[in-house]
């Protein structure tokens, strides 16, 4: 460690060896530990080299007493282990971890991982983005039943395949709003956790998916009005499901009299009614009347 011909430093005090030397704060910790060995106590500490050198080394110096039968102090042992290599480990690890987070704290997917209980063992701490909670109020709920709903799979299924992929299902954020997500679910053995669920939000794709659909119809029945009033009562009926609107309206403008006339107006409570009874929404899903009320007063 050292260039130095070894007979030169002999009887030099151990503090003041070229090894520690470079800084006077490492001298001050080695001569430290050493009066508490005289002292009768064990010490140690961890002694970097200086980072110009070509190859610095960490060290874990640590120094001892030793005692004779009565008791006497007769001498004290220093021993220094090389650990520059679990130094380097340890740093890269807690550079991962920071990575590991930042890169959690910043997906849109949320990752929870549950027991065969339902009982989370571990929440993503992105989970406010989809949910609205953070991972303490996750936590404290009692399992993912009540977030994701139950009999969300098979777990008969899953236990066969491993893997369920993008699990169509909706569920009711903080604020009380409706999100669809696609959910992954597997099988894992990570800290007492045996289920891990992935979660995307696609109530925006939904959304837009569900407007380009009503766009089709709309235009489609388009084709057999025969009316300006039937084209009017189409645009009412169908507008709230592509511009998530909570009314709308059509007006004719006469030029020649310089007036604006209503020719059909949908408001929150006539639009249910009329979407109730209108066939378009019927047709979507024959099984489902497709309508909807988002803050009490619309529908898709």
């Amino acid at each position: 460690m050292i260039d130095d011909d070894i007979k030169t430093i002999i009887g030099e005090p151990f503090w003041t060896l070229p090894w520690w030397s470079q800084t006077d704060e490492t001298s001050v910790e080695i001569h430290q530990i050493v009066e508490n060995a005289l002292d009768g106590a064990f010490g140690n500490v961890v002694v970097p080299q200086p980072p110009h050198l070509e190859d610095p080394r960490v060290i874990d110096l640590s120094v001892r007493p030793v005692e004779s039968e009565r008791g006497d102090l007769v001498s004290i042992i220093v021993e220094g282990v090389d650990i520059t290599e679990r130094v380097d480990l340890d740093r890269d690890i807690r550079q991962s971890e920071k990575l590991h987070r930042v890169t959690l704290n910043n997906m849109t997917d949320t990752v929870l991982i549950t027991n065969e209980a339902g009982e989370y063992t571990y929440v993503c701490p992105n989970v406010h983005f989809i949910f609205g909670y953070t991972a303490d109020e996750i936590h404290e709920q009692e399992t993912i039943d009540d977030l994701l709903g139950k009999n969300l799979f098979d777990r008969d299924e899953l236990a066969k395949e491993g893997v369920l992929k993008n699990i169509e299902t909706t569920a009711i954020d903080k604020a009380g709003r409706e999100h669809t997500l696609l959910v992954n679910v597997r099988e894992v053995s990570i800290q007492g956790g045996t289920l891990l669920f992935s979660c995307r939000d696609i109530t925006k794709r939904k959304q837009r998916e569900e407007a380009l659909a009503t766009l089709h119809e709309t235009t489609r029945d388009f084709l057999y009005a025969g009316t300006h009033q039937e084209i009017a009562q189409h645009i009412v009926d169908d507008t709230p499901g592509v511009l998530d609107l909570d009314a709308s309206a059509v007006y004719l403008f006469d030029a020649d009299t310089n007036v604006l006339q209503t020719r059909r107006k949908l408001d929150s409570n006539a639009g249910i009614k009329r979407a109730a009874s209108n066939p378009t929404y019927r047709r979507r899903n024959p099984s489902e009347l497709q309508f909807r009320r988002r803050r009490g007063t619309v529908f898709r």
